[in-house]
């Protein structure tokens, strides 16, 4: 039994290190925090919203930001959410799909990159395949994509 305990603990060893991912580590602090600077996140997705027209708002100001949340009449519950973001270090990519009519449809990040002149989001809508269950309702999908401030934003 001592025999198959051996080979079984090799091949653990063997299969934990072959699973590991060699990421790059920063080796500085400002190096792992301009690596932080680049990179975005979603703050908040919704299917109901208000703009019944396909479009983008790229948001810089706090105002900006308070007249869209009005606009689309986010419940104040979702407030703790989307209030964080600091405009003078990010900018709110704001991405709608327009009206559509049933649920199913969802927006996501396919791609983000930075340049120094320029960040490019990739936006990629997500639709129901045929003869998927979905609700007959009209729905309005949108996110709110927080990115990096200071340079051109080119959203595809």
């Amino acid at each position: 039994m001592k025999p198959q305990f051996r080979i079984l603990s090799v091949f653990l060893i063997l299969f934990t290190y072959s699973c590991k991912t060699s990421l790059p580590v920063a080796s500085t602090k400002e190096s792992a925090q301009k690596n932080t600077e680049q990179l975005y996140s979603i703050v908040y997705k919704n299917q109901q919203g208000t703009i019944k027209t396909k479009q983008t708002r790229i948001i810089t100001t706090n105002e900006a930001f308070t007249n869209l949340i009005t606009e689309l009449a986010i419940p104040v519950t979702d407030y703790e959410t989307i209030l964080n973001i600091d405009f003078k270090k990010h900018n709110l990519v704001a991405y709608f799909m327009g009206e559509k009519p049933s649920s199913g449809f969802d927006v996501k990040v396919e791609n983000f990159f930075v340049t120094d002149t320029k960040i490019e989001l990739t936006i990629t809508e997500i639709i129901p395949a045929k003869g998927d269950l979905v609700a007959n309702v009209l729905t309005a999908p949108y996110v709110f994509i927080v990115i990096p401030k200071g340079k051109e934003i080119v959203v595809k």
